[in-house]
């Protein structure tokens, strides 16, 4: 019975621990990786080569590589009215991002996002110089967090956002907040002005109503398995019980 009723709850641990959740998920898919190794360098190299290289912080130079992709969250809908609290109201879009280096230096930045077929595409190529030297500090493993309204980055575990570059720390008023406190001054500043279908950084739509459906439907999924799960753990612990009752009455 102790067996049993340990193999029960070593599966719902290891179930539990999939649910989307308090800590950032930094681990990034094949598929993110073997997009960014198979086609960045051909799209900078690309812009590098064409007419006006220099409008994207490049010189002639071919010398280009890259730092390591790093995961991207963002704001949902439900973050700005406080329906759901915290890292609750943090939506993965599935977009990965690096920094170009070009002769060693920062200069721009390009991501990655995967499509609603499961395929990964181009996501934004370009981003302000500012933004480039802020990413380029942060280290291989760390999630972000990324509002394009305000243009301000943090460094996010799911606990609390550290800010990043200037925007981000002038929006805290501090280094680092929890990502309660966080989300009030959010609320604060957007309190009347989001509609019902605006999502993250006045968008409709797009990749963050993509990621939200996906985040949904993996949570009716977990529901789901967990439910079958409980079932069958009290059935076997019952059909035990019964079994040893039974073997009571016959000795």
């Amino acid at each position: 019975m102790k067996k049993l009723m340990g193999i029960c709850t070593l599966l719902f641990s290891i179930l539990l621990g999939s649910f989307p959740a308090i800590s950032a998920e930094t681990e990034i898919p094949k598929g993110a990786q073997e997009y960014a190794d198979t086609f960045f360098k051909r799209i900078v190299l690309d812009t590098v080569k064409g007419t006006d290289p220099g409008s994207f912080n490049f010189t002639s130079s071919e010398n280009i590589t890259f730092g390591p992709l790093l995961k991207i969250y963002i704001m949902g809908k439900d973050f700005y009215v406080k329906k759901k609290i915290g890292s609750e109201g943090i939506i993965d879009p599935r977009e990965y991002i690096s920094v170009v280096f070009q002769d060693g230096k920062p200069v721009n930045a390009i991501s990655t996002y995967q499509t609603e077929s499961g395929a990964y595409d181009l996501a934004i190529f370009g981003y302000s110089y500012e933004e480039v030297k802020a990413l380029s500090e942060i280290k291989e493993g760390e999630s972000l967090l990324h509002s394009m309204q305000h243009d301000v980055w943090f460094v996010y575990n799911g606990k609390q956002v550290k800010a990043i570059n200037k925007e981000a720390k002038d929006l805290l008023k501090a280094e680092e907040k929890s990502i309660e406190d966080f989300q009030t001054i959010i609320v604060e500043m957007h309190e009347g002005l989001i509609g019902e279908d605006t999502g993250q950084d006045g968008l409709s739509g797009g990749r963050l109503a993509q990621a939200e459906s996906g985040n949904n439907n993996l949570v009716y999924v977990l529901y789901g398995t967990v439910a079958i799960l409980a079932a069958a753990c009290v059935t076997l612990i019952l059909l035990n019980r019964k079994l040893r009752t039974s073997k009571k009455f016959h000795d």
